[in-house]
C-alpha cells in the first residue's frame, strides 16, 4: 500500500512529463492537456522503460543482432523501432481518430527518448542537444 509520501511523490513526477511535451511541440501545435492525455503520456514513457528492460535483459546474441545494410547498432534500432509506430503516412494526427486522449504521434515518440539517458548514449548526443536536455524528467 501506498503512504501518501509516495503517492504525492508519484502525482509530482507524473505531472514533470506535460512540461516536456509541451517543449517538444511548437506553440502552434501543442495541445491543452488534461489528466487523460497526462496517464497516457505517462503510459508512453512507462512502456518504453520496461521495453527497454525486456530488452536489456536478452541473451547477448539476441540482444545485439542487426539489420543488414542499414548502419545501426542494435541499441538504435529498438529506438528507431520505438517510434516507428507513430509514423503515419495517411494522416497528420491520428490522435483525433483516438479520441484527441493522446499527445501528438511525435510527442509520444519524442519525449520519452529525450528523457533516456540510454538514447543519448546509443546516438551518442551530446548534453544539452535536443534529444539529450539539461533537464531530465525521470520518474523512476
Amino acid at each position: 500500500m501506498w503512504t501518501f509520501r509516495v503517492s504525492y511523490m508519484f502525482l509530482l513526477r507524473l505531472r514533470v512529463k506535460p512540461t516536456v511535451h509541451l517543449q517538444a511541440e511548437s506553440n502552434s501545435r501543442a495541445r491543452t492537456l488534461d489528466q487523460t492525455i497526462d496517464a497516457e503520456g505517462f503510459a508512453d514513457y512507462t512502456g518504453i522503460l520496461l521495453a527497454r528492460e525486456a530488452f536489456r535483459r536478452l541473451a547477448d546474441d539476441r540482444r545485439t543482432r542487426t539489420v543488414p545494410d542499414v548502419g545501426l547498432t542494435a541499441d538504435q534500432v529498438f529506438f528507431v523501432a520505438h517510434c516507428i509506430k507513430y509514423c503515419n503516412a495517411d494522416k497528420v494526427n491520428r490522435t483525433r481518430e483516438l479520441g484527441g486522449a493522446y499527445w501528438h504521434d511525435r510527442s509520444r515518440c519524442i519525449v520519452p527518448l529525450q528523457n533516456m539517458p540510454e538514447f543519448a548514449q546509443a546516438f551518442s548526443c551530446r548534453r544539452g542537444d535536443y534529444m539529450n536536455p539539461d533537464n531530465r524528467c525521470d520518474f523512476w
